[in-house]
This record gives structure tokens, C-alpha cells and sequence, in this order.
């Protein structure tokens, strides 16, 4: 009898746990299902009329390509019903005749990029009522003839603004003022012709500055004097003739950019400046007679590359007592005479030559190369380069590019072949094309596949290499 009514119990027990567990098992369960058979963030993607939309980590990314009006609007109610934010919002290409008032309300986006979509003044103004959250805008080839700035001083959030390829002729004083964030601006190509003293006024945090393809021939000193933190600053494709004394000082610039521009002062403009980007500059008698190079303390990196350059500019850069980089490729460079690098070669580890004209390398060019590492010679005219002429720089060059270059398959190039092999060069190998000699029948052979006795050296001289400067045991 015990034995049964302790069954009992127990299973009495038993069933109200069970009973229990239920309750609080079914609420898990239904969640479990809705979860289940809710849409998922794919989908939810999917519903959008904008096909391109997308489901990103950050949120939506909806895409409208070559969208109406109509088509924005259906796209912009079926957004506002999902229940996550939109990251990216990108109209590309659509005909815009007019945006209404309505269409962005209730819409939280982040970034917003608008190309080829003829958007006015009067539409950015109705985008922006709703931009409290924006971090990025772009409106890239628009219809834009002025900065919208008070419907901007209320975007203390963004830290991107791009209005490339507008209508913009001018930029007054404090245009964009209440960009307390931003950090990247960008006006390239637009026809602006003039900047006014204080321009720039409550941006002082901004990095990245692009003027370029503008109207512009003389900027005031002033108008960067309060961009402490500004590190590149674009002024390439314009009609600067001149620059006043020290235009940058005091923003300590990492790189400014000045393509075919022509600078008639004499001054001391870039002495602050810590690296230069100067492209397209007309001719190297310009450089060395109206360019002062004035920053002989502080320029590591100097581009000179895709110029019309017919020779180094040696006289110009001799007070270049820091420089580690050169870049002169793309120019019409046909030789490298012997004085080419004296008095400010000692601190070079990077030269660039590729695509120029060189056939012509004098025996002691690159004696003044204390501490070159990598020299790129690719795509010249180059047919002899002998051990002599670059014996000076051997000891501690790591990376030599000569490839595409006509040399003749002979001894002159045996250093080469054993560089190439080198193990401990394979960089070289890796990084370049195949370095191919032609024979004197005219066949092409790749360096590196041939034995010495191909380039028909005498056995002394091949003894002499294997004892040499570059022999290491393999």
C-alpha cells in the first residue's frame, strides 16, 4: 500500500513539473516559430522595388538604378516598413525632374550617394531635413550652382561631403560652417574660380581637401590658415600661375597635388610641406628656374611621374637633403648622366624610371647612391648595363626591374643572371615581368633559364662572379 501511494505521489509530482514545463515551454516554442517563419533580412531586401537593394551588416544598402520618380517613392514606403536602418542610400542615373517634399520623411539613412540624377539647390535643401544621421554624402554630377550651407549646418554628424562635377562657380566665407566632423571634402570639377579668405571656416578637423579640375588661379594664404589638421590637399587641373609666400604654412601638409600648374614664384611656398605630389609640370627648366624647392628639411617623397620631363632635374633637387623617394617614370628621359644624383643622393633608398626614353647610362651615375634598395628601370631602351656601371649600389640593392628593356644576351649582363638566380633576390622575380635578353639572331631568351656559357663569357670572368659581390652558396 506505501508502495502505491508513494507511486502515486511521484507521479503526481512528475506531472506537475510536466505541467509546469509547459508553461513555460510554449511561449519558447511560438517565439521559436515566428522567428522562424518571419521574413528574413534577405528577403525583407527583396520586397524593395529598387532590385540592386541588398542586406549589409551595417543595414540596407539600397541601390536605385535608373529610377522615376514613382519608382523612388514605392521604394522609399516599402524601406520606411522594414524594421532595420539603411546604411547606404545610392540613386545613380535616374532622371529627377523634382524630389518631393515627401519622399525622404521618415527615412534614417547614413550615407547617401546621388549620380547622374540632375539633382537641383532646392532638392538637397529636402534631402537634408531628414539627414540629422548622415555620415556621407555624395552628389556627384548634379545640377548644384551653390553650397546649401544652412540646410548643411545641421549635419554634425557627416564626415563626408563630395559634390564632384557640379555647377559650383564660388565658395564664401563660413560655406560650410556646422560641419563640426567633417573630415574628407571634396569639390573636383566644378567650375570655381575663387575662394574666399575664410572659406573653410569651422572645418578645422578636415584631412582631405580636392580642388582639383577647377577654375582657380591664385588661392589666399588664408583661406587654409585655420587647417591645422588638413594632410592632403588636391590642386591639380587648374590655372594657378602664382602662390603667396608660404600658402602652407602652418597645416604641415603630407601631400599636395599641383598637375600642370605653373609657378612663376620664386618664394619659399611649400616649406612646410612633408611630402609633394607634382604631376604634369611643363617642362624641367621650370622646374629648376621658377620652382623653389624650399623644403630641404622635411620632403621624403617627391613624384614627379607623368610629365613631359626630358631630363633629371638635378639642380633643382639638390637641396633635397632628406629625400628617400624619387618618382620619374612616364617621362621623356633618354639618359642618366653622370652627375645626376650629386649632392642629394645619400639618403635615397627608392628610384622609379620605369616608361621613360633611357638608352644612355653613364659608367658613374649611381655612384652617389649611398643607400639605394630599389630600382625600377622597366620599360626603356636600355640594350647594356654592365656590373661596372652599377657596381657602387650592388651591396644593398634588393630589388632591380629591368624588364622590357632591349638588352643584348652577352656578358655585359652576367650580374644580372646572377641576380636573377639569387635566392635571396626572388623578390626581383616575383614582384617584375621576366627579364628577356634577345640574341644576336634575334631570338628572345629569359634571362634566368640560360646558363653562363650562353651569354659566352670568358671562364675567368664567370670564376670572377662566383667569387664576386653577389655569389651567396645555393
Amino acid at each position: 500500500m506505501k508502495k502505491m501511494w508513494f507511486r502515486r505521489e511521484t507521479d503526481g509530482a512528475w506531472c506537475g513539473q510536466r505541467g509546469r514545463s509547459g508553461r513555460f515551454l510554449a511561449p519558447a516554442v511560438v517565439a521559436l516559430l515566428m522567428l522562424l517563419l518571419a521574413p528574413q533580412p534577405a528577403q525583407l531586401a527583396r520586397q524593395v522595388s529598387c532590385p540592386l537593394t541588398r542586406m549589409m551588416s551595417k543595414g540596407l544598402d539600397v541601390v536605385c538604378e535608373r529610377a522615376s520618380e514613382k519608382i523612388l517613392v514605392n521604394a522609399f514606403k516599402e524601406v520606411r516598413e522594414q524594421p532595420f536602418s539603411v546604411y547606404y542610400l545610392k540613386i545613380r542615373n535616374s532622371n529627377l525632374p523634382r524630389i518631393p517634399d515627401y519622399m525622404f520623411t521618415g527615412l534614417e539613412f547614413y550615407n547617401i550617394l546621388m549620380k547622374w540624377s540632375h539633382v537641383t539647390f532646392e532638392d538637397i535643401k529636402i534631402i537634408f531635413v531628414v539627414g540629422a544621421t548622415l555620415e556621407d554624402q555624395i552628389f556627384h554630377s548634379s545640377n548644384i550652382i551653390q553650397v546649401p550651407t544652412e540646410a548643411l549646418r545641421k549635419l554634425d554628424k557627416l564626415t563626408f561631403l563630395n559634390l564632384n562635377f557640379n555647377e559650383l562657380s564660388g565658395l564664401e566665407d563660413g560655406v560650410f560652417a556646422g560641419l563640426n566632423n567633417l573630415e574628407r571634402l571634396s569639390l573636383y570639377g566644378n567650375r570655381i574660380s575663387l575662394i574666399s579668405s575664410y572659406s573653410f571656416m569651422g572645418v578645422e578637423g578636415l584631412l582631405r581637401l580636392n580642388l582639383g579640375k577647377n577654375r582657380l588661379k591664385t588661392i589666399p594664404t588664408e583661406a587654409f590658415s585655420n587647417l591645422n589638421k588638413l594632410e592632403v590637399l588636391e590642386l591639380h587641373e587648374n590655372d594657378i600661375t602664382h602662390l603667396e609666400s608660404r600658402a602652407f604654412k602652418g597645416i604641415y601638409l603630407n601631400r599636395v597635388s599641383v598637375h600642370t600648374s605653373m609657378f612663376r614664384s620664386g618664394q619659399p611656398v611649400f616649406a612646410e610641406l612633408l611630402l609633394l605630389y607634382a604631376s604634369n609640370l611643363a617642362a624641367v627648366d621650370r622646374i629648376c628656374k621658377h620652382l623653389k624647392l624650399d623644403f630641404q628639411n622635411n620632403l621624403e617623397w617627391l613624384e614627379l611621374g607623368n610629365n613631359r620631363l626630358g631630363r633629371i632635374p638635378t639642380h633643382a633637387l639638390q637641396s633635397l637633403r632628406n629625400l628617400r623617394q624619387l618618382d620619374l617614370d612616364s617621362n621623356n628621359i633618354s639618359s642618366i648622366p653622370e652627375a645626376a644624383f650629386q649632392g642629394y643622393g645619400n639618403t635615397i633608398n627608392y628610384i622609379h624610371f620605369e616608361n621613360n626614353q633611357i638608352s644612355e647610362i653613364s659608367p658613374s651615375s649611381f655612384d652617389d647612391l649611398k643607400s639605394l634598395e630599389w630600382l625600377t628601370l622597366a620599360h626603356n631602351h636600355i640594350r647594356r648595363l654592365t656590373e661596372e656601371m652599377i657596381s657602387s649600389i650592388l651591396p644593398e640593392i634588393r630589388h632591380i626591374d629591368l624588364s622590357y628593356n632591349p638588352l643584348v644576351c652577352n656578358c655585359d649582363i652576367l650580374w644580372l643572371w646572377q641576380f636573377l638566380r639569387d635566392p635571396y633576390n626572388r623578390q626581383s622575380v616575383w614582384s617584375t615581368e621576366m627579364h628577356i635578353c634577345h640574341t644576336d639572331y634575334g631570338r628572345s631568351q629569359q634571362i634566368d633559364t640560360l646558363l653562363a656559357s650562353d651569354l659566352g663569357c670568358p671562364e675567368e670572368e664567370v670564376a670572377k662572379m662566383q667569387g664576386g659581390w653577389g655569389m651567396r652558396d645555393y
